[in-house]
């Protein structure tokens, strides 16, 4: 049947309708996609391990030294990374990252640290903006010289504990990460619960029921399956109920004392001594206490924020110092040219006197460039990720706002124009005193830099000096015959797959 011309015009304007409405779909979508447009533009412009579709390079972060593979790039400015869908800009030169890590702006964090939320709390690492400036703030008195000295009295104590278990296993061949793991989780239950952990002969240590330890972390297990990103999906697994149950109870101890804490000033505030006068306060105090304290000055540090600080605290300086701390003594095992001269410098330290003060510490140069050239070599915290606020300039790229990047430290710390021969361990790399050459301050970024470092690495270092000395004096770090090679595997931080094995030997047996 032969149209009229009214139905022919209809047609034609129904059909210009969805030809308008489809393209108007279509532009909004380009709209909005706009900077994912032009990011995976520069991302297929770009050198970068190869990918699988939809995947991405997922499964490269879990195969085993998968982070030397990417030495490779380390000449490079700029490469890609594919997290499934998501294409990700690695920054590598020091000028670049300096852009990114030195500005107040950039300093979200893309949605790959929301998996390590359950895990280590919601605390200064996954805090941004307003409040993690005050936060930080806060946490900041901590970890000044005053609060340091004061710390500096429960690693000797536990440093002591750990040479006298060492004694008890010299000359063989040992796993020294579960010894290592232990101190430094005890330290940090002193340090930060305010539990006492050394045992006493008669009972059990106050760190015997703590949670921290025993945690299982999820990231890499959603990270592998990447449907399970969507919190939907993932909130009917199995594995979310045990993720949950476990936030839920680090949660609920460190709740408890919290509350204990708060309890124990009450009562002390009401107890005068016998002339009449209040008792005074105790000198020595974990850092969950000084954060009560806090919580009575700042209404906006509540149990919640102090909750978050003290996972993040407790599980991220955990896996941090224990695995630098091993580390170093492994390289100084198989580098015992240098071990003498950190022996050396401490036999002339202590010359004197056997006392191992914060004064002390400071003098411990040589040893402190051997902790900082096992940091440049094996950076804990293998990559650090950003999502930019606003454009960025690197090279001949414009880099859109929204664009989520990686800088990683393990390929910073490789260019051979800050680290000629940058796969040989040389502590004298960062000797001040004697080189000419002054190192970018963003090309050694063990611990990030910028407003937003790791606020706790002067606790750390001089942790690490403490449990290291102490060893030092005492035992020579011998290498085991066939596991001389540091295998690195990912999780939060670096670890070292099979472990890192020392034979020691009593030094005043020789």
């Amino acid at each position: 049947m032969a149209l009229n011309n009214v139905q022919v015009w209809k047609l034609a304007m129904d059909t210009n309708l969805w030809i308008y409405l489809v393209a108007s779909i279509f532009f909004c979508v380009v709209y909005l996609l706009r900077n994912y447009i032009r990011l995976v533009k520069i991302s297929l412009s770009l050198d970068g391990p190869p990918a699988l579709p939809l995947i991405g390079n997922v499964f490269d972060f879990f195969r085993l030294n998968v982070i030397n593979e990417i030495k490779q790039y380390s000449t490079h400015s700029m490469i890609r990374i594919w997290i499934t869908v998501i294409p990700y800009l690695m920054i590598i030169q020091p000028e670049d990252i300096q852009v990114i890590l030195s500005s107040s702006k950039h300093t979200r964090k893309p949605f790959v640290y929301s998996l390590f939320r359950n895990f280590i709390g919601r605390g200064l690492i996954l805090r941004d903006g307003e409040t993690s400036k005050l936060h930080r703030n806060i946490l900041q008195t901590a970890f000044n010289v005053h609060g340091l000295e004061k710390f500096t009295e429960t690693f000797v104590e536990h440093a002591q504990y750990l040479v006298s278990t060492l004694r008890d296993n010299v000359n063989k061949d040992m796993n020294i990460t579960k010894f290592i793991n232990d101190v430094v989780y005890n330290i940090q239950a002193e340090t930060i619960l305010g539990l006492k952990s050394i045992k006493e002969k008669n009972g059990d240590n106050e760190t015997s029921e703590l949670p921290f330890k025993v945690n299982e972390m999820f990231a890499s297990y959603r990270l592998k399956r990447p449907w399970l990103l969507f919190e939907s999906l993932y909130k009917l697994t199995k594995k979310s109920k045990i993720d949950t149950q476990q936030s839920n109870h680090y949660i609920a101890y460190c709740y408890n004392l919290i509350k204990k804490i708060e309890e124990s000033k009450r009562l002390q505030s009401s107890v005068m001594t016998n002339d009449g006068t209040k008792m005074q306060t105790k000198e020595k105090i974990s850092l969950l206490e000084y954060m009560v304290n806090m919580k009575q000055k700042y209404s906006y540090f509540n149990d919640e924020a102090i909750l978050d600080e003290c996972s993040t605290f407790m599980l991220a300086g955990l896996e941090s110092v224990s695995t630098a701390t091993a580390c170093t003594l492994f390289m100084l095992a198989n580098h015992p040219e240098c071990q003498k001269k950190c022996v050396k410098e401490l036999d002339e330290i202590f010359s004197n006197s056997a006392t191992l003060t914060i004064k002390s510490l400071k003098k411990m140069r040589y040893l402190e460039m051997c902790i900082k050239e096992t940091l440049r070599l094996y950076p804990i915290v293998p990559l650090i990720a950003r999502c930019l606020t606003e454009n960025i300039k690197i090279g001949d790229q414009v880099i859109p706002a929204g664009s989520s990047v990686f800088i990683s430290p393990f390929l910073t710390h490789r260019i051979t124009r800050y680290y000629p021969d940058p796969e040989s361990f040389i502590p004298e790399r960062f000797d001040t005193q004697n080189s000419n050459e002054k190192l970018h301050p963003y090309a050694y970024i063990p611990f990030s830099a910028g407003p937003k470092n790791c606020i706790g690495y002067k606790f750390a270092m001089l942790e690490m000096k403490v449990l290291i000395s102490s060893i030092l004096r005492n035992f020579i770090l011998e290498p085991t015959a066939n596991k001389r090679t540091l295998l690195i595997r990912y999780r939060m931080t670096i670890r070292a797959h099979g472990g890192l094995w020392i034979k020691f030997r009593l030094r005043e047996a020789m």
